[in-house]
Parts: structure tokens; C-alpha cells; sequence
């Protein structure tokens, strides 16, 4: 049996253990992002809102996309995981403009914001962590 069976605090005050914890927060809000633009397609295509639909379905696609592989862990994503980490910023921010410019506001578009604006500050401190 080693010396260090149980962990001490110097394993959870490391900064690799933040950065793990930053990054697995960072897959939640991207995947919780995109199942909710995935959620709200159905609706909009039954208003007829096509064009609505189909830009939740972009989105969507895009939080999907720009969360696998900026922190998928595989060797040959590294090359493209700055710039998909960047690809979720801009997604998030354009997501929340659009939001606030098109006006229709109801609770689960907050919340959506909420998860978006949060995504933004871990994703982005994890870039400027490094």
C-alpha cells in the first residue's frame, strides 16, 4: 500500500485540480446550452418559425461542437481547442445579444442566458489561466 492512500488537501488546493474542476463545469453548461436550443426546435417549427428553428438547431450544433473539442481529452484535438474554446465564447455572446435584441423574453430564456454568461466567465478564465 502506498504512503498517500487517502487524498490530502494539497490535492484539492492544486491547480490542476481547479483547472479539471473549470473544465468539467465548462462540458455541463456547453452541453446544457445546446440540449436547450436542441429542446426548443420542435416548438418553433410547429409555430412555423423555421427560421427560428433552424438557427436553434445552428446553435445547438455549435455549443455541441465547440464543447467536444475544446475539452474532449484527445491528443488530436489539442491543435483546435483554443480557438473551439473561443468558438463557445462567441457563440454565447451572440446567443445573448440576439436574446436581449429580439425582445422575446420568458424564464427559460434567462436561464438559457444565465448558462450562457456563466460558460463565458469559466471558459474564458480558463484561457487566460494558461
Amino acid at each position: 500500500m502506498s504512503d498517500r492512500a487517502l487524498p490530502t488537501s494539497k490535492d484539492f488546493n492544486s491547480r490542476e485540480g481547479l483547472k479539471s474542476s473549470s473544465s468539467a463545469l465548462a462540458v455541463v453548461l456547453g452541453l446544457a446550452t445546446a440540449i436547450i436550443h436542441f429542446y426548443l426546435v420542435p416548438a418553433e417549427f410547429d409555430k412555423g418559425a423555421t427560421g427560428y428553428g433552424t438557427l436553434f438547431i445552428l446553435t445547438g450544433v455549435g455549443y455541441l461542437a465547440g464543447t467536444i473539442a475544446g475539452y474532449l481529452p484527445s491528443a488530436s484535438l489539442d491543435k483546435i481547442r483554443t480557438p473551439a474554446r473561443l468558438l463557445l465564447i462567441g457563440i454565447a455572446l451572440a446567443s445573448i445579444v440576439a436574446y436581449l435584441v429580439l425582445g422575446y423574453f420568458d424564464t427559460l430564456g434567462w436561464v438559457t442566458k444565465a448558462i450562457e454568461t456563466l460558460l463565458v466567465l469559466v471558459v474564458g478564465m480558463g484561457l487566460f489561466r494558461r
